[in-house]
């Protein structure tokens, strides 16, 4: 299992840009171009413009 740290790129405001971090980034990215996080509602669509992966210990 992974854990992702990511930075998201606004398609609708280039020079907007997001980080964070998940266990499911398709998900996550899901979620954010549905609107329903409040801190990327505003200027979505998002795509993903770096990811890093980490494997879990667990």
């Amino acid at each position: 299992m992974f854990h992702y740290v990511y930075v998201l790129v606004s398609e609708s405001d280039p020079g907007r840009h997001y980080v964070g971090s998940t266990s499911d980034l398709n998900a996550r990215l899901a979620a954010h171009n549905a609107g329903k996080v409040s801190h990327t509602s505003k200027c979505k669509p998002w795509r993903v413009e770096t990811a890093v992966a980490f494997r879990c210990s667990k």
